[in-house]
């Protein structure tokens, strides 16, 4: 005597790998001799983490064959629900301890690699940004120094305060710009080989490092107009006596 046809949900990914315009009320087999009912047809949604392609997925009810009760319910009420939960689970299930977790939770775990990725590369980069201001404010402090005569001579004949920081800043703008054009097509190449493991994945447009590019450039300008202001304030008479 054959069983009635299970009554089961499948995802939309399903209904397309069998080639099905629609998979309502469709018959499909479970092995042997077994048949399922599709009673309803999901949207694909996410059951895995996003390096891999959404798959077909079949949610079938077998009575004493599942161990796990999902509930939906309303954050603003989680803990009275949470309670009246238990009273009745010790109620059918005396003995047995009860034990729950949420699912934004669960499922948040498969994204735990990807979150210390991204904090361990955070880290790095603002150790990184760090030790080059460092750098940057030790050459700018240099070289307004090597040149304080020099700064001194432009300024007796009549060079600006503007010209004499521009002087300095455009000799670190053309390394900075000389840096990114190099720099560049090896960041473009590293965030698409890390983007390529993503089934699921955004487009990495040039905007971001268009606006690293800006930043640096501003911090550039921070640093090394501050040693080339103060170079330049000096008088005359003084700069042209520094040896």
């Amino acid at each position: 005597m054959s069983e009635d046809p299970a009554p089961v949900i499948v995802n939309q990914s399903l209904v397309e790998a069998i080639g099905w315009d629609s998979g309502i009320n469709r018959s499909i087999g479970l092995g042997g001799d077994r048949q399922a009912t599709i009673i309803g047809v999901l949207k694909d949604f996410h059951f895995t983490s996003m390096r891999h392609k959404i798959e077909p997925i079949m949610i079938m009810y077998r009575s004493g064959a599942n161990s796990i009760l999902s509930v939906r319910v309303e954050m603003s009420s989680i803990s009275e629900v949470l309670e009246s939960i238990e009273i009745l689970w010790n109620e059918i299930n005396e003995g047995i301890p009860f034990e729950f977790q949420f699912f934004n939770e669960s499922f948040g775990a498969l994204f735990d690699k990807e979150a210390d990725f991204s904090k361990m590369f955070f880290r790095f980069t603002l150790l990184s940004i760090i030790i080059a201001i460092l750098g940057l404010y030790g050459l700018a402090a240099f070289t307004a120094e090597q040149r304080t005569k020099e700064i001194g001579i432009r300024k007796t004949f009549g060079a600006s305060i503007f010209q004499m920081i521009f002087m300095q800043y455009h000799e670190f703008a053309r390394l900075i710009l000389l840096a990114f054009v190099i720099s560049l097509p090896i960041a473009i190449w590293i965030v698409g080989q890390w983007l390529q493991n993503f089934e699921y994945r955004i487009e990495a447009g040039i905007l971001p490092y268009i606006y690293s590019a800006v930043i640096v450039l501003i911090v550039t300008s921070i640093t090394v107009g501050f040693h080339a202001l103060g170079t330049a304030l000096k008088n005359p008479s003084d700069t042209l006596r520094y040896e």
